[in-house]
C-alpha cells in the first residue's frame, strides 16, 4: 500500500482579541487586556514584518508548483474518506527518474524524467503520524516539457518491468482496465511488503498525472477527469518566466519568522488546502473563518475575515491538534494573549505546536523544542500586534 508522504513548504512548517478588558483565547480561557501583559520572551526571533528580499530560482519553482497543486482536485472530493492530506509543491526541479524511482518504479520514473516540475496530494483515512498503516492515494503531476512529451510518457511502455529494488524483485504488473478511459494506462502491482496497489497514468495536455494506492477503477476515471477537468483552464508559467511570478502576492510571507532558506511565500487558501493534515476540516474552517491565503517562512501565517474569524480558526485549528495527537499538555504563553502551546510524543519524536490568534491573523508554528516553539509564537504575536 502507497504510505509515502510528501511534504511541501507550507506543510513542512506545520501542520484575537475581540474588545477590550477580557476575551477567549483558542482553549476557551479568559485572557487579559494585550495592552496590559507583559511583553512575551522572543529569543533571537524578530519582532516586526520583515523585507522577503530577492526570491531565488527555488522560490518561483515552489510558487509554480503550488499553483499546480490548487488546481488538483482534493482525494477527499472523490472519496470522502481520504480526508486527511500532507502533500505539498517541491521544492527541487529536475532528477525525477531518480527521486521518484522508489516510489513509482524505475520505468514509470524513467518516463518523466524530463518533466520540468512537479506537485503532490496525499489522500489517507489517518491524521499524519497517527499509529498502524492507514490506506493512502497519492497524486503526482509531472508539468512535462509539452504536450507530446507527456503524451509520449504515457504509453504501453509503462507496463514494463521495473528493474529490482533493494536487492527485491520488482513485482509483476497486472494490467488494469479503466472502462470509458482508454488513455488511462493502469497496472496493478503486489507484494508482501506493501500490498496490492493500482498504478494508474494519464496524459492531461502537457502534464502526467499519476494515481496511486487502492483506488479502484471507477475512482480512478473520476479523479482523471476531474484533474482533466480542472487543469483545462489553468495556465502554465513558461521556465523561462517564473521570475515574472509573485510569490508573495498576498502580502504575508512579510509577516512570518525568518525562513533557513529562501524568502518565504504567500498563496491561495485553496492552494495550502492540501497539505493540512485534515483537508476536510480545514476546508469547513477555513471557509467559516473566512481564509483567503496565508504566508509560509519559518512558521504559517493564516488571513481571515476579519478577528471573529481568525479567533474561530485559532479555536478549530488547537481542537484538531487535541483531537488527533496523543496526551497533548497544553499551556499559554506568557505576553502572548490567546496563545496556546501544545505539546505531544509520537513514536519517540517529542513536538510543540503553538497557535495564536491576533486581528485577522492567526500564527502557527511547530518545533520539537519546546522552548523554540514558545518563544516564535510570542515573536509571531508580537509582528501580527501591530500590523492591524
Amino acid at each position: 500500500m502507497w504510505r509515502r508522504a510528501a511534504l511541501g513548504v507550507f506543510a513542512a512548517v506545520t501542520a484575537g482579541v475581540l474588545s477590550a478588558g477580557c476575551a477567549a483565547g483558542p482553549g476557551g480561557d479568559a485572557v487579559p487586556d494585550p495592552s496590559a501583559v507583559p511583553r512575551p520572551d522572543t529569543g533571537s526571533f524578530p519582532t516586526s514584518p520583515r523585507a522577503v528580499g530577492t526570491p531565488d530560482r527555488g522560490d518561483f519553482v515552489k510558487q509554480e508548483s503550488m499553483r499546480m497543486l490548487g488546481a488538483l482536485p482534493l482525494v477527499s472530493d472523490i472519496d470522502p474518506v481520504y480526508r486527511y492530506g500532507g502533500g505539498g509543491a517541491r521544492d527541487y526541479a529536475g532528477d525525477f527518474d531518480v527521486r521518484y524511482r522508489g516510489e513509482l518504479g524505475s520505468v514509470p520514473a524513467g518516463r518523466v524524467a524530463s518533466a520540468e516540475l512537479v506537485a503532490e496530494v496525499r489522500g489517507s483515512t489517518a491524521y499524519w503520524g497517527a499509529p498502524g498503516r492507514p490506506d493512502v492515494i497519492g497524486v503526482i503531476l509531472f508539468r512535462m516539457p509539452s504536450e507530446k512529451a507527456a503524451a509520449d510518457a504515457v504509453s504501453p511502455a509503462l507496463l514494463g518491468r521495473d528493474a529490482p529494488s533493494l536487492g527485491q524483485e520488482s513485482p509483476d504488473k497486472v494490467p488494469v482496465d479503466i472502462p470509458g478511459s482508454p488513455g488511462i494506462v493502469a497496472y496493478s502491482k503486489t507484494s508482501a511488503r506493501e500490498g496490492k496497489d493500482v498504478f494508474a497514468f494519464a496524459a492531461i495536455r502537457q502534464f502526467v498525472l499519476a494515481v496511486v494506492g487502492d483506488f479502484d477503477a471507477d475512482r480512478i476515471r473520476k479523479y482523471t477527469d476531474a484533474a482533466a477537468a480542472a487543469l483545462a483552464g489553468f495556465t502554465a508559467t513558461p521556465i523561462d518566466r517564473l521570475g515574472t511570478l509573485a510569490v508573495d502576492g498576498y502580502d504575508l510571507a512579510r509577516l512570518t519568522l525568518p525562513p533557513q532558506s529562501g524568502g518565504g511565500m504567500s498563496d491561495s487558501a485553496r492552494a495550502i488546502l492540501p497539505v493540512r493534515y485534515d483537508v476536510v476540516g480545514s476546508k469547513k474552517y477555513f471557509d467559516d473563518a473566512g481564509v483567503d491565503a496565508a504566508g509560509a517562512g519559518a512558521n504559517v501565517v493564516y488571513r481571515a475575515r476579519d478577528r471573529v474569524g481568525a479567533l474561530g480558526l485559532a479555536k478549530a485549528m488547537v481542537a484538531e491538534i487535541r483531537d488527533n495527537r496523543p496526551g497533548v499538555q497544553s499551556e499559554g504563553v506568557r505576553g502572548a494573549p490567546g496563545a496556546d502551546c501544545m505539546s505531544y510524543t509520537t513514536g519517540i519524536l517529542t513536538r510543540t505546536e503553538c497557535v495564536v490568534p491576533v486581528g485577522r491573523y492567526v500564527a502557527h508554528y511547530e518545533s520539537s523544542q519546546k522552548q523554540l516553539a514558545v518563544q516564535a509564537i510570542g515573536a509571531s504575536y508580537l509582528i501580527l500586534r501591530d500590523v492591524g
